[in-house]
């Protein structure tokens, strides 16, 4: 996949979100990019016409593009359209939902940090 058939968007995620991404993708054999993920949300979100809410995202947290391919970005849009709100805020909650959906795979939270002491 060439950067040039991707379609960047500015989302806000919390460092524990972002975390989660990472680690989701990290740990799911049949994903080897962040792109990939955030495809395969948009298409089984899509495909699956599962009934959305906008979610806010975090007050606190950091910007990051995430990228989608340019094919999926109609999708985007329509979903945007019809909840209601930005393409970026809708990715961000169809993101959200396809990892809420898909919770048994490819690792459990609480499973992975369970002993892990973080310091700041």
């Amino acid at each position: 996949m060439n950067k040039n058939e991707l379609q960047g968007y500015t989302i806000k995620f919390s460092r524990d979100t972002w975390r989660d991404i990472k680690i989701y993708v990290a740990m799911n054999q049949s994903l080897k990019y962040q792109y990939e993920l955030f495809n395969a949300a948009v298409k089984y979100i899509d495909t699956n016409k599962i009934k959305l809410t906008p979610v806010a995202n975090p007050l606190i947290g950091k910007h990051r593009t995430c990228y989608i391919d340019e094919a999926l970005t109609t999708s985007v849009s329509h979903i945007a359209e019809s909840i209601n709100c930005n393409p970026s805020r809708a990715l961000y909650t169809i993101i959200l939902k396809y990892i809420e959906l898909n919770q048994e795979a490819p690792y459990h939270r609480e499973q992975y940090f369970a002993g892990l002491t973080i310091t700041n």
